[in-house]
């Protein structure tokens, strides 16, 4: 993170206020990860505006590869105001001068096939685009375009219309610590949902006011969307079986090739109606700030194709990162909160979509970082970890389309919370685990061990046949509600399958059982870890496991809904092993949801 100014360091219940002692509206310049743009980026760029930080202090050597109005910027004394402490961040496009309360940003003398810095005029051009297109969400944070004029010896600051020449121009912004930056709210768990609520009233109002017309709608054209899908596919293709499976890889594919095909009128209307505009681009938590009123920042500038976008697929980058921090809740009050003003139809359909770009194109920007030898190891390392877990997001968005039921049976100790817990993190449907609902039920945290032996206490049968009915009830709302369910219980007697069965035909829900078996050997070792962790909810050891081995029905042929599933194999595998089988019974989730509304009304 940059350097934070705040002399408090508070992080009190006020969070959404600047601290004491600097400007309120300003938030710093993040350094741009060019999401949504990285298809276009050469292999060695794509990662965009990686932060380098250097201070006063480094070496000489360091610093005398700096351009020398850079290296004159870096001492407190050359600044008029006297900032208490001066820091350089470099990204492959700028240098970023953070000077508090105000940051300058030079763009770097380069050019790539994203853009063109390459003359003074052109950095000129592209600062002015900086403040124009940035002053549309975050009019107080975006200054002025400064001259950068030699005097003698020395360098020093005039506004860029006061001269008509000047050796280096930069942006002049406002600057505001990282604690009121949004993806460190989110880790923090400070995130308030009536700002969430703001932020997608502000981006509702920016969209409709956006930019529009044919040039603008071009960028969402199908043969636009495909390009740069294929873009992304050979990107990733030396990720493959490292840092994305070839399993995942191979459906997330198929699912974009499906959807663009099935899809194409939908995304032809929208470019006539007037849904792809000239948006943000870059739209992720690491650019809003929880000032007041909130601050969006470091839009594209440097590029139309870039910039312009389907809204949804401008959206669909902040509500990604919601669910990648794990807060569904907030990702769906953001997403109802903005679509009450956008009246957009066709938002639940589109949704998943470039959800599932977004993830993917993040994924690989991680996926590059992770190969640069010249970022120390432990940021490879942890961009490679970040990139695994944005793939697996963009794998989960293939299957929000879906719904279907899942019943994770078997003995005690044969990993079905195990294979539940991935199946839910891999898919997005609802988890029901009987051992939980159970002491809900009862009234007990999740985590109190019960004492009762084998079918007495909270154990006995009418509590065991109340808590399979609320679990399959749950699971089938959760169906009938769009979203697919996971239910996590032993099933160990026909009745029980029968009965979900009997439920889930009634709501013309497609059910696969899952049952999992494993050596025994492997059940005791498994039983016994378990029995000395605190967290662990199960309350099965191994005598009540022999209990249920010598009660239990086992499935026949009859049963032709059943997959047996060998558990000792990796959890990763075996979780493949039922999305494969899951996949041809899924059915799509109905599009008259919440997020629509009932006609879609044109924009203004």
């Amino acid at each position: 993170m940059l350097p934070c100014s705040c002399s408090n360091g508070t992080t009190s219940p006020s969070w959404r206020y600047p601290a004491a002692g600097f400007p309120r509206k300003c938030p710093r310049p993040l350094s741009r990860t060019l999401i949504g743009c990285t298809s276009r980026l050469p292999a060695a760029r794509t990662v965009g505006e990686r932060n380098r930080t250097m201070s006063p202090g480094e070496s000489a050597t360091a610093q005398s590869s700096l351009p020398e109005v850079v290296r004159a910027m870096l001492t407190p004394s050359f600044f008029p105001h006297k900032p208490p402490f001066v820091r350089l961040v470099q990204t492959h496009i700028s240098y970023v001068i953070l000077a508090p309360p105000l940051v300058y940003k030079i763009k770097k003398p380069v050019c790539f096939r994203f853009l063109d810095f390459s003359t003074r005029e052109l950095r000129r051009h592209y600062c002015e685009e900086e403040i124009r297109l940035n002053r549309r969400l975050a009019p107080h944070v975006y200054r002025r375009v400064v001259a950068l004029v030699r005097q003698g010896e020395e360098f020093r600051i005039v506004a860029a219309g006061e001269v008509q020449s000047a050796d280096e121009y930069a942006v002049e912004m406002e600057f505001l610590p990282d604690d009121l930056r949004l993806d460190t709210l989110l880790l923090s768990q400070r995130v308030q949902e009536d700002f969430v609520t703001e932020v997608a009233g502000i981006l509702a109002n920016f969209h409709r006011r956006a930019a529009s017309g044919p040039e603008i709608a071009r960028y969402g054209a199908p043969d636009q969307l495909i390009a740069t899908w294929e873009e992304n596919f050979a990107d990733t293709e030396a990720f493959r079986d490292e840092l994305v499976s070839a399993h995942d890889d191979d459906r997330i594919r198929e699912f974009v090739k499906a959807f663009l095909r099935d899809n194409e009128y939908i995304f032809r209307r929208r470019q006539s109606e007037g849904r792809v505009r000239d948006g943000h681009g870059d739209l992720h938590a690491d650019h809003v700030y929880a000032t007041h009123p909130p601050a969006i920042i470091d839009c594209i500038e440097f590029s139309a194709r870039l910039r312009s976008c389907d809204l949804v697929s401008d959206v669909a980058f902040l509500a990604m990162d919601f669910e990648f921090y794990g807060r569904r809740d907030l990702h769906d009050r953001f997403l109802l909160a903005y679509n009450q003003i956008m009246q957009d139809h066709d938002f639940p359909r589109l949704l998943p979509f470039y959800k599932c770009y977004r993830a993917y194109v993040r994924g690989k920007v991680e996926g590059l970082k992770s190969r640069e030898t010249d970022v120390p190891e432990s940021e490879r390392t942890s961009a490679a970890e970040v990139a695994r877990r944005r793939f697996t997001l963009a794998y989960r968005y293939t299957w929000e389309p879906l719904r279907a039921i899942v019943a994770v049976a078997g003995l005690s100790g044969t990993g079905k919370s195990t294979l539940a817990a991935l199946l839910t993190e891999r898919t997005g449907f609802a988890w029901f685990r009987s051992d939980a609902i159970r002491k809900e039920i009862v009234g007990w945290d999740a985590k109190t061990r019960a004492r009762s032996t084998y079918r007495a206490g909270i154990y006995a049968s009418n509590l065991t046949s109340r808590t399979y009915r609320e679990m399959c009830s749950r699971a089938v709302t959760s169906f009938e509600r769009g979203r697919g369910a996971i239910v996590d219980a032993t099933f160990l007697r026909r009745e029980q399958r029968d009965e979900l069965r009997a439920l889930a035909e009634k709501v013309n829900a497609p059910l696969l059982f899952v049952w999992c078996t494993c050596p025994e050997e492997t059940v005791r070792q498994r039983i016994e870890a378990r029995v000395q962790n605190p967290e662990e909810v199960s309350d099965a050891d191994w005598n009540i496991y022999l209990h249920q081995r010598a009660e239990q029905e086992i499935p026949g042929s009859d049963e032709p809904d059943v997959l047996c599933l060998d558990t000792s194999q990796p959890p990763l595998q075996s979780a493949m092993q039922v999305e494969d089988s899951l996949l041809p019974r899924a059915v799509p989730v109905p599009l008259l949801s919440p997020l629509a509304p009932k006609l879609p009304p044109p924009l203004p």
